[in-house]
């Protein structure tokens, strides 16, 4: 059971700033040593489990019926690209599978239903998508969760017009040494657009956002670009 991960204790500091408290309610100091305790109770119990038992979660980790529960309690907010639902067509993640038909597909299902759509780890080969308005994309992490732009494309890998739309924890790779055409990576047009902890790279422009009204970038990572990295117009 080498694999099976012991969890050291939880630890916390916290800066007492008077007063603590206006009621009798507990004030944020005793709440969170409350909640470090009983985390540490858990982690406790979990460190002690016996060998059969570790061997039983591992077992029904590495089955993937986690990630089917997962996707069927996530259904209600979230479309999974790997486990869409039955009339959709899985995306591969793969690296090597074209992805565009069973993304996009995706995309505008998950806008009509107004649901956001999850990108679990992978790397997902596509040609250009047009991201439909009110659609949330979420990866696992710009390090676990890749769209990557198939060589020969002639439009952004994701474009618009998008209202109400935002991308988060994705790296977008527009492959630039397999493009015969100067593609921007995302184009973004609209109002509300949101796009956070993401890495963009290898394009001729990473990011162009043509907005209106409250617009966020926060925390995006610029690789290599051959013009721009970023260019945004607007009102």
């Amino acid at each position: 059971m080498a694999d099976f991960i012991n969890v050291n204790p939880v630890k916390f500091w916290c800066q007492k700033v008077l007063p603590l408290v206006y009621d009798d309610s507990l004030s944020y100091y005793e709440l969170l040593g409350k909640v470090v305790n009983q985390l540490n109770e858990v982690i406790a119990n979990n460190n002690q489990l016996p060998d059969y038992i570790k061997q039983q979660i591992e077992l029904y980790i590495s089955s993937g019926e986690i990630e089917a529960v997962l996707s069927d309690v996530l259904g209600q907010w979230l479309v999974n690209v790997k486990m869409p639902p039955d009339n959709l067509t899985a995306a591969k993640g793969d690296g090597a599978t074209n992805d565009h038909d069973a993304l996009q597909a995706i995309l505008n299902y998950a806008a009509n239903k107004n649901l956001g759509v999850f990108f679990p780890g992978g790397t997902y080969l596509t040609a250009g998508l047009t991201l439909p308005a009110n659609c949330t994309l979420i990866g696992s992490g710009a390090n676990i969760t890749t769209v990557s732009l198939i060589g020969g494309g002639n439009i952004p890998l994701i474009s618009g017009p998008n209202d109400n739309v935002r991308i988060t924890g994705i790296k977008f790779d527009g492959n630039i040494g397999s493009q015969t055409n100067d593609i921007t990576l995302i184009n973004f047009s609209g109002k509300n657009l949101s796009i956070d902890n993401c890495e963009l790279k290898s394009s001729n422009i990473l990011l162009a956002v043509t907005g209106a009204g409250a617009n966020n970038i926060n925390n995006i990572v610029f690789g290599y670009a051959v013009r721009e990295h970023l260019l945004t117009n607007g009102s």
